[in-house]
C-alpha cells in the first residue's frame, strides 16, 4: 500500500483584551413570514442584501519590530530581559529553511510564526472572532468569511443577495429556475400541482434557498470554468494525500502542471465566497420557524438533485445512488437518514453526472443520520488484553487489510461523501432544534470539504459524532466546519478530524458549550486503543509497549514534508482550530493532538472556561514539529494535563514544546491545575524550536521525569545549525503556591521551586543562541495583544 501521507520520525491577570468590533452590515434583516396554511398570506420580502462578516484591518506595527507591544513591561518581559531578550528580538525565522519557501504558505504564516509573541495574539484574535460570529443570525456564513480570510491574501468581503422569489407560485417558480439552469424544460404546470399542498409561506421561504442553490451552482461553474477533468480528478485526488486510497488517484504533487493548479490556479478565496453566500441565504431564509408542519410533501427531480419537502412525520431516507438530493428540508420527527444528503463528492449523482451543491435541512426530532452498513469480520479487532474493539461498521467499500507492522490498516476504505462533507463542490447540513440526534460516518464528513467547503451545523442538544478519519471539521485545498450550538456532546474518531486542516485548508469544530467529550482513539492496545493509522513515534512492532495512532485531531496544521526534503514538494500545512466555549470537557488523543502542527502547519485548542482533561501521548497540549505553529488556550478552570493515562506519563514532546524551529505555546489562564509531562515539555525548546508554557493564577502542581522541561533548551549537535538558529525554552507560572515534583538535576539550577528562577540549558556552555528561562512569581499581569 502507498503511504498516503508522510508521519514524521496579587492575582496575575492577561491584559489587554482583544477589540473585536467587527462591521457586521447589517443589510438585511430576513425575517419570518407569519404562520398559516396552504393559502396563507405571505409578508412582503426584504429585498436588501445581507452583507457578512468584515473584520477591521489590523494595527499597524513598526517594520523593524512587527510585534503589538503592552503600554508598559510585564512578568514577560522581565522573564524575556532576564536572558537578554524583548519581543522584537523573541524571534525565529525560517527564510531560508528546507531551501526555496514554498507557494502554498498561508500568507499570515510569517508574521505570527516568525515572531512568537504574534502566535498567541493571532490566536486570540481568530477565536474572538469566531465567537462574535456564532452570536449572529448568521453564524455558519460569518465564521465560513472568517476562515476564509486566513486562507487568501484579501480580505473576502461579500454580500447575500435577496432571492426574486415569485409571489404567487413560489416553490414551483423557483424549481423551475433550477431545472432550466440544468439545462432541462420545466413542466410549470406540474411543478405547481405537485406545490400545491404546501403552505405558502413555507414555499417562499424553501424557494429562497432553492435559488441560492442555483446561484450557487453558478459560482462552482464561474470557479472551474478553466479546469479540464484532468484538473477535476486531481483537486478530488487530494483527498488520497491525507486519507488512504481515497478518491479517484493522489495526484503527483511533483508535476509542474499540479503543482500550478494546486497552489495557484485554485482559489479558496472564491471557493469560500460561494459557500458563505449559499449558508447565508439558508440561515436567512430562517426555516426553524416552520418547525413541525404536517400535511404535505414535494419531490421533484431536476438535474441538478431533488428538491424534496417532508413533513413533521417520522421519515427514513434511503441511499440512491442513481436519484441525488440537492435540496431536502424536513419539518421535524425523528428521521432516519441513509441516504448522504447535504454532501457532495461521492455516489451523489443525477443520470451518471456529479452534482456540486447539496444542502440538507431538519427543523426538529431526535434524528439519526447514518449509512448502509455492510459489516465484515475486519470491523471487529480482537485484543488478548482488553477484550475485542468495535470499529465503526464499513459501508460496501470495506477496509484495507494491513500488509507491514508500519502500514495502515485495517482502515475504511469508504469513498462515500456524508452529512455536510464536501469534495468538489458546497455540502451544508443544517440540524435544527434542541433534540439530541446522533451522526455516524466513516470518512470525510461531518464538516469535511476537499476542494469544496463542507458544513455541519447542529442548533442544540445532547448529540453523539461518530467517524473514523476526515470528519468532525476536516479541510484539504478547502474548508470543513462542525459548528454545534450547545449540549452534553461526545465527538468520536480515529485520525484527521476535530478541527484538522491539511494544505491550503481550514479546518475548524466550534462546539458553543455543554460538557463535552472529544475522543480520538489512542491506538494504545493497555488503554483498550485500536492502532489501525501508523504512526512513525509509537509504531507497532513486536515487543514496543507504546504503539498508538497518528492522531491529528483537535485543532491540527498539517503539511508535507518532502521525503529527506529531496523531492521539490514541501507544501505547507493549513489552519486546524478546535473551538469549545465552556463546560467540564474531556479530550483524548494520541500523536499530534490538542493543538498541534507539522510542517508549517498551524493548530490551535481554545477552551474558554470549565474544569477540563487533557490526555495525549507524544505532541499534545501546544507541542508541535517542523516549522510548525500552534497555541492552547485554556481561558479558566481546575484543569488535569495528563493524569489519567495510567502507569507511565506521556511518552515525549507535550504541554508547549517546540521542535525543528516550530513555536509552541500553551497558555492556561486560571484555575488549580496538575500537570503530569514526559521529559520534553512544559515550555521546552528541542533542535532549534521554541517552546513555552504560561499559567496564570491557582495553586499548580508540575510534575516531570526531568529532562528538557521548565523552559528548557536542547540543540542537536549533528543539525549543523547550531551556531545559527536559536534555540528557546520558556516557562513562567504567575500567581498561586504551586509545587514542582522533579529529580535533582545538575543542569536544571537551581531546584525549581515556587517563587525562584531557574535556567535549564542542557547544551555546551556559551552556545550561541540558546535562551532557557522558567520563572514562578508570587503576583504580576501579562499582556499578549
Amino acid at each position: 500500500m502507498r503511504a498516503p501521507r508522510q508521519r514524521p520520525a496579587a492575582a496575575p491577570c492577561l491584559l489587554a483584551p482583544l477589540a473585536l468590533a467587527l462591521g457586521l452590515a447589517g443589510c438585511g434583516t430576513g425575517g419570518a413570514g407569519p404562520d398559516g396554511g396552504v393559502d396563507a398570506a405571505v409578508a412582503a420580502p426584504d429585498l436588501a442584501p445581507t452583507c457578512l462578516i468584515v473584520e477591521p484591518a489590523p494595527p499597524a506595527v513598526d517594520p523593524d519590530c512587527p510585534v503589538v507591544k503592552p503600554a508598559s513591561a510585564d512578568a514577560l518581559d522581565e522573564a524575556l530581559a532576564a536572558v537578554g531578550l524583548d519581543r522584537c528580538t523573541f524571534a525565529m525565522s525560517t527564510a531560508g529553511y528546507a531551501g526555496v519557501r514554498d507557494p502554498y504558505r498561508l500568507p499570515w504564516y510569517d508574521a505570527a510564526h516568525d515572531h512568537p509573541v504574534n502566535g498567541p495574539a493571532f490566536a486570540r484574535t481568530l477565536v474572538g472572532r469566531l465567537d462574535q460570529a456564532a452570536a449572529t443570525a448568521t453564524p455558519v456564513a460569518n465564521q465560513l468569511v472568517l476562515l476564509g480570510n486566513r486562507l487568501a491574501p484579501a480580505t473576502l468581503t461579500t454580500c447575500v443577495p435577496a432571492a426574486a422569489v415569485d409571489s404567487a407560485q413560489p416553490l414551483a417558480q423557483a424549481v423551475a429556475a433550477l431545472i432550466t439552469q440544468g439545462g432541462g424544460a420545466p413542466d410549470r404546470v406540474a411543478l405547481e400541482a405537485a406545490a400545491a399542498a404546501v403552505p405558502r409561506d413555507l414555499q417562499a421561504a424553501v424557494a429562497e434557498v432553492v435559488l441560492a442553490i442555483a446561484a450557487a451552482n453558478a459560482d462552482w461553474a464561474a470557479l472551474t470554468a478553466g479546469l479540464s477533468s484532468d484538473d477535476l480528478d486531481a483537486l478530488a485526488g487530494t483527498s488520497g494525500l491525507v486519507l488512504p486510497l481515497a478518491g479517484p488517484g493522489t495526484p503527483n504533487v511533483n508535476d509542474r502542471n499540479v503543482k500550478t493548479l494546486l497552489s495557484k490556479t485554485w482559489d479558496e478565496a472564491a471557493l469560500v465566497a460561494g459557500a458563505a453566500r449559499l449558508a447565508g441565504a439558508v440561515e436567512r431564509a430562517s426555516l426553524g420557524r416552520f418547525a413541525g408542519r404536517a400535511g404535505f410533501s414535494f419531490d421533484v427531480k431536476t438535474p441538478l438533485g431533488r428538491v424534496v419537502l417532508h413533513d413533521a412525520a417520522a421519515d427514513t431516507y434511503e441511499e440512491d445512488d442513481a436519484d441525488a438530493i440537492a435540496l431536502v428540508v424536513d419539518t421535524g420527527g425523528d428521521d432516519t437518514y441513509r441516504a448522504p444528503v447535504g454532501a457532495v463528492g461521492g455516489s451523489q449523482r443525477v443520470e451518471g453526472v456529479p452534482i456540486h451543491v447539496a444542502v440538507a435541512v431538519d427543523l426538529g426530532g431526535k434524528d439519526s443520520w447514518g449509512y448502509l452498513e455492510s459489516p465484515i469480520p475486519l470491523d471487529t479487532a480482537r485484543d488478548k488484553a482488553t477484550g475485542p474493539v468495535q470499529r465503526l461498521p464499513s459501508d460496501d467499500a470495506g477496509r484495507y487489510l494491513r500488509r507491514a507492522p508500519t502500514d495502515d490498516g485495517p482502515v475504511s476504505l469508504s469513498d462515500q461523501v456524508r452529512q455536510g462533507g464536501a469534495r468538489l463542490g458546497y455540502g451544508l447540513l443544517f440540524d435544527l432544534g434542541s433534540d439530541g440526534d446522533h451522526y455516524r460516518a466513516l470518512r470525510m464528513s461531518q464538516g469535511f470539504g476537499c476542494a469544496g467547503v463542507g458544513v455541519l451545523y447542529d442548533q442544540g442538544g445532547d448529540d453523539t459524532y461518530e467517524g473514523e478519519a476526515g470528519v468532525q471539521g476536516a479541510g484539504i485545498f478547502g474548508v470543513g466546519l462542525l459548528l454545534d450550538g450547545g449540549g452534553r456532546d461526545t465527538y468520536r474518531t480515529y485520525a484527521d478530524a476535530q478541527g484538522f486542516a491539511y494544505v491550503r485548508a481550514a479546518g475548524l469544530l466550534y462546539d458553543a458549550g455543554g460538557d463535552d467529550q472529544y475522543l480520538a482513539d489512542t491506538g494504545i492496545p493497555a488503554l483498550g486503543g485500536d492502532p489501525i493509522y501508523a504512526s512513525p513515534q509509537t509504531p507497532c512492532v513486536p515487543g514496543n509497549m507504546t504503539c498508538g495512532n497518528s492522531s491529528f485531531t483537535q485543532g491540527v496544521g498539517f503539511g508535507r514534508r518532502a521525503a529527506g526534503g529531496a523531492d521539490g514538494a514541501n507544501m505547507s500545512g493549513g489552519l486546524g482550530v478546535l473551538r469549545d466555549v465552556r463546560g467540564d470537557d474531556v479530550y483524548v488523543t494520541s500523536v499530534f493532538g490538542q493543538a498541534s502542527g507539522y510542517w508549517f502547519g498551524t493548530g490551535i485548542l481554545a477552551d474558554s472556561a470549565g474544569a477540563d482533561r487533557y490526555d495525549g501521548w507524544w505532541y499534545t497540549q501546544g507541542s508541535a514539529a517542523h516549522a510548525a505553529l500552534c497555541v492552547f488556550l485554556d481561558e479558566a478552570g481546575d484543569d488535569r494535563y495528563d493524569v489519567a493515562f495510567p502507569a507511565n506519563p506521556p511518552y515525549a514532546t507535550n504541554t508547549g514544546q517546540g521542535h525543528d524551529m516550530s513555536i509552541g505555546w500553551h497558555l492556561d489562564l486560571g484555575g488549580n491545575d496538575r500537570y503530569r509531562a514526559p521529559g520534553l515539555g512544559l515550555g521546552g525548546g528541542n533542535d532549534n524550536g521554541g517552546g513555552m508554557l504560561l499559567n496564570l493564577g491557582g495553586d499548580d502542581v508540575y510534575e516531570a521525569p526531568g529532562g528538557t522541561i521548565l523552559g528548557g533548551t536542547r540543540v542537536d549537535p549533528g543539525a549543523g545549525r547550531q551556531d545559527t538558529v536559536p534555540c528557546y525554552g520558556l516557562f513562567l507560572d504567575v500567581g498561586g503556591a504551586d509545587t514542582y515534583t522533579v529529580p535533582a538535576d545538575p543542569l536544571l539550577q537551581p531546584t525549581p521551586k515556587d517563587g525562584a528562577t531557574w535556567h535549564n540549558d542542557r547544551n555546551p556552555p556559551g552556545l550561541p543562541g540558546s535562551k532557557s528561562i522558567g520563572v514562578d512569581r508570587a503576583s504580576g499581569q501579562v499582556s499578549l495583544p
